[in-house]
């Protein structure tokens, strides 16, 4: 499940008329995942793979400490619209009653799983929009960042190549209030393996907001592939 998105180019702050740059603190700035039992977020997610796209509200949950370490976190979606060979109505049902987890490491880096709904498509549809979920939970250093700072992790499942983030500086976005880091991001090496495996270039960034959780997260590619979420 999931997409695999090539040559992606994120929104630069620059041009983001939403965002007014602001005075980043000498010491730099602290952000991290507000993951506490409860915490939860409500936002919007989108996901286009060429002439396929799905569109839903999107909400999660943090059930806390989990025994195998990290955090435990459940997802929901309401309102999915797509435009995808064999969605009906039917199907959008069962991706809203899928149970979504997300198991969140500690510092970020998320993998998503989705149990079993009976229907292969509403599974995929459903494991898509958890990937996009997953992927927002980005991994930042338990440190303060200033613009320039840049850090590298793990990259995800069933590809290579590390994961390269960088601050682009300190923002408030005008719709929000909210004060946020903007981080670029970057993934260069191959997806998949074997004969099919493909090389990737992926580009885009996350807007962290300091009150503890990833507000935007976008990547978009060549092709007409993009995720985009939004929570507040």
């Amino acid at each position: 499940m999931g997409l695999v998105l090539v040559a992606l180019a994120g929104l630069p702050a620059c041009r983001d008329p939403n965002l007014v740059r602001i005075e980043q603190p000498a010491a730099g700035v602290r952000v991290f995942h507000d993951l506490k039992a409860g915490t939860a977020r409500s936002g919007h997610v989108n996901v286009k793979d060429g002439a396929r796209e799905v569109d839903a509200d999107a909400r999660w949950e943090s059930l806390g400490d989990a025994e195998e370490g990290g955090t435990r976190v459940k997802a929901s979606f309401t309102e999915i619209a797509t435009v995808w060979p064999g969605a009906d109505d039917a199907v959008h049902d069962l991706v809203g009653r899928a149970e979504v987890t997300i198991q969140v490491a500690t510092g970020g880096a998320a993998t998503a799983t989705v149990a079993p709904t009976g229907n292969a498509l509403a599974d995929e549809i459903a494991g898509v929009l958890a990937d996009a979920i997953a992927r927002s939970f980005v991994v930042v250093p338990p440190k303060s960042l200033k613009r320039g700072d840049d850090w590298t992790w793990a990259p995800r499942a069933g590809t290579t190549g590390d994961i390269q983030a960088a601050v682009e500086g300190l923002f408030r976005m005008r719709d929000t209030g909210l004060d946020v880091l903007e981080l670029s991001l970057r993934q260069k090496g191959t997806a998949g393996g074997g004969v099919s495996a493909a090389a990737i270039d992926e580009r885009g960034r996350a807007l962290f907001a300091t009150d503890g959780f990833v507000a935007l997260y976008e990547i978009r590619d060549r092709t007409g592939g993009a995720i985009a979420l939004r929570f507040q």
